[in-house]
């Protein structure tokens, strides 16, 4: 996806999702699937934090820990 894309898509804030939801409608292929078994296993959310701030996504560990919980105001379909 271009940047122009990417700004796009970005405009209007999704009220329905938690940030990492959106993080996730962003991605494809392998790195989705990553991310998702990321989640759902043991790994830290530090971890999973470092890793997709290294991308260029600006998350917290409370929103990480939310979504792992099923605390945030979204649902991610897979």
């Amino acid at each position: 996806m271009s940047l122009r894309d990417q700004i796009e898509k970005n405009k209007q804030p999704d009220t329905d999702a938690c940030t990492l939801a959106v993080i996730m409608r962003s991605i494809d292929g392998d790195d989705k699937e990553a991310l998702l078994e990321a989640l759902s296993s043991d790994l830290p959310t530090v971890t999973i934090r470092r890793a997709l701030r290294s991308e260029g996504f600006h998350i917290g560990e409370p929103t990480i820990n939310d979504h792992r919980k099923g605390r945030c105001k979204c649902i991610i379909k897979k």
